[in-house]
């Protein structure tokens, strides 16, 4: 996911779960994340052969923020059953801003998080 160290990316996703952890929100199935080729977020509807579901982000390099702030908002379709209601429906508009509104509360979490105890002592900043 262009410059940037795999074990980075896994650890700020990992981040964002234990943050949704921390407020009872869990999801219990396997998230597979991949780079997204087309150019933008999304989950895919169809679970994968294992059940898993499929997150591809756009975010590259060192954008930490961009991984948080993408991972966070499909994190939240999953927990939400997006897979539930393939194609479009009266109420898919309701169900992204809740997942916007996610984001942005994870991006502003992980901050006050990563100022007191960050993965890494460089990321405090």
């Amino acid at each position: 996911m262009g410059d940037c160290n795999v074990d980075d990316i896994r650890t700020v996703l990992c981040s964002v779960v234990q943050e949704f952890q921390k407020v009872g929100i869990y999801v219990d199935e396997t998230i597979c994340v991949f780079p997204s080729e087309l150019g933008h977020l999304r989950t895919l509807a169809q679970l994968g052969p294992n059940g898993e579901h499929s997150i591809l982000l756009s975010a590259r390099d060192r954008r930490y923020d961009k991984y948080v702030y993408q991972f966070a908002h499909e994190y939240c379709h999953v927990f939400t059953n997006h897979y539930k209601t393939i194609g479009e429906h009266r109420g898919r508009w309701l169900d992204e801003i809740l997942c916007e509104t996610a984001s942005l509360w994870c991006l502003k979490q992980l901050a006050n998080s990563w100022d007191k105890a960050p993965p890494y002592p460089h990321w405090q900043s």
